[in-house]
């Protein structure tokens, strides 16, 4: 359980720098403009630089104006290739709930998929089910969740957080109950309809214990309700 926590935040970390990193720009006393990495700087003689399409120049500091970081283009909130299109959406996410509570030995592996309509670039609702894996402590225990899933975009752009909720009721042998999952994550653009997405959030799973048990001489019947909830993390696909 601890490697998948540290896997998953050093792939978000990842993933975050990505997203942040910077073009370094050289601009020439002549007007000349090159935008790429600094690949090699030797102090007060030269400047090599390597440009998107592999191009490699070197340049004299005598010709150099200024040298400069920028952010890329390709991250201006405001591009077509990143606004978040209507129409039918679609999400798959890998988790990992950690049991807390009367769940802290329910540890389980979550996989969801929703599917609905994004209304605008900021509010998604669909439907959706899942499997849930329960594995720690020597559990191996099944349950289906079956959920509807409203969502929102906080920003539109091609990085933003976002407020998922899942709601509904979980099926299986011994956990079935009502089923909630709020969660709070990050949204990575790859086009306008592709994305990456990292979430944390709290998953609740009420599980109702109803049986019947014999003592001195009579039949009783007991009923109890426990809160299989824990931490989830998870990383998902939007199509």
């Amino acid at each position: 359980m601890k490697k998948f926590i540290t896997s998953f935040i050093l792939l978000l970390f990842c993933i975050t720098a990505i997203a942040q990193s910077y073009t370094e720009t050289i601009y020439l006393k002549n007007g000349g403009v090159i935008k790429g990495v600094i690949i090699e700087q030797i102090p007060d003689e030269s400047v090599k630089i390597m440009t998107k399409d592999q191009n490699v120049f070197v340049f004299r500091f005598e010709e150099i104006s200024k040298i400069t970081k920028e952010v890329p283009s390709r991250h201006n909130w405001n591009s077509k290739s990143t606004t978040i299109s209507s129409g039918y959406k679609g999400f798959v996410d890998l988790g990992y709930t950690i049991g807390i509570g009367d769940g802290r030995y329910a540890g389980r592996i979550d996989f969801t998929t929703s599917h609905g309509y994004q209304i605008n670039p900021y509010i998604y609702l669909g439907i959706g089910s899942g499997v849930n894996y329960f594995c720690e402590e020597g559990a191996d225990e099944w349950s289906f969740p079956l959920f509807a899933n409203p969502r929102a975009n906080l920003l539109d752009g091609p990085i933003t957080p976002f407020v998922d909720v899942k709601i509904g009721y979980t099926f299986g042998d011994l956990v079935k109950g009502f089923y909630l999952s709020p969660s709070l994550g990050v949204r990575f653009a790859l086009s306008d309809r592709n994305a990456i997405n990292f979430s944390a959030g709290y998953t609740l799973q009420n599980v109702n214990y109803d049986y019947d048990f014999y003592y001195g001489g009579s039949y009783y019947n007991y009923s109890d309700k426990i809160n299989l909830g824990g931490i989830t993390l998870k990383l998902g696909f939007e199509f």
